[in-house]
């Protein structure tokens, strides 16, 4: 596999698009968690035959896994994610700044794709849209963040786009989301963005 084993990495990379600058990107191959921090629940890597992934194993109310720097702004978050099981909550993190204060990107099941922004306060700014995942299929979550604007991907397909008009975060690390499944993530990369 090409880049195996290889986290936490600051690079450019060709792309039939052009170059793109990689902030960080981690296809858990190297059976390490080094480069990221738990915030809620236990996070292991798990080997899947040949591959190694990411994987929460369902025991906490909420599991959190971030990595990258807390100043990162604008960027293109992006993984592919399984559930073993049709039930939970699986995604993605953006501008983390604890576990009050960020962005979620994520599937619901029984919900459908949802857009969150946790107030320090307490509750969220919530946007929703029906969908279904199905167990043991992969699923590629993208997230472009620029400014106060998100665009939120699945499989390619832009499913949400969402404008933070009320005191948006502008930075924060990135990361993983699991709540109620043993979810599988892999090939996490972040790019970076023009803001």
């Amino acid at each position: 596999r090409e880049g195996e084993g290889q986290t936490g990495l600051s690079h450019l990379s060709e792309t039939s698009s052009g170059a793109e600058f990689v902030l960080f990107e981690d296809d858990f191959e190297g059976g390490t968690l080094a480069d990221w921090t738990v915030m809620g629940g236990v996070w292991d890597i798990l080997s899947l035959g040949d591959n190694k992934v990411l994987r929460f194993d369902g025991s906490a109310t909420r599991g959190e896994i971030v990595t990258g720097d807390s100043t990162w702004s604008s960027y293109v978050i992006e993984a592919d994610i399984v559930l073993p099981e049709q039930k939970g909550t699986v995604g993605l993190l953006f501008r983390y700044t604890g576990r009050a204060t960020h962005y979620l990107f994520c599937y619901t099941e029984g919900i459908g794709l949802r857009y969150l922004k946790r107030l320090a306060a307490g509750g969220a700014e919530i946007v929703e849209k029906p969908f279904t995942m199905k167990a043991n299929e992969v699923y590629h979550f993208k997230a472009v963040i620029r400014g106060n604007k998100y665009m939120l991907y699945v499989n390619d397909v832009l499913e949400l786009e969402v404008v933070d008009e009320y005191s948006p975060y502008r930075e924060g690390w990135v990361g993983v989301y699991s709540n109620g499944v043993q979810s599988r993530t892999d090939n996490f990369k972040v790019t970076r963005m023009d803001a």
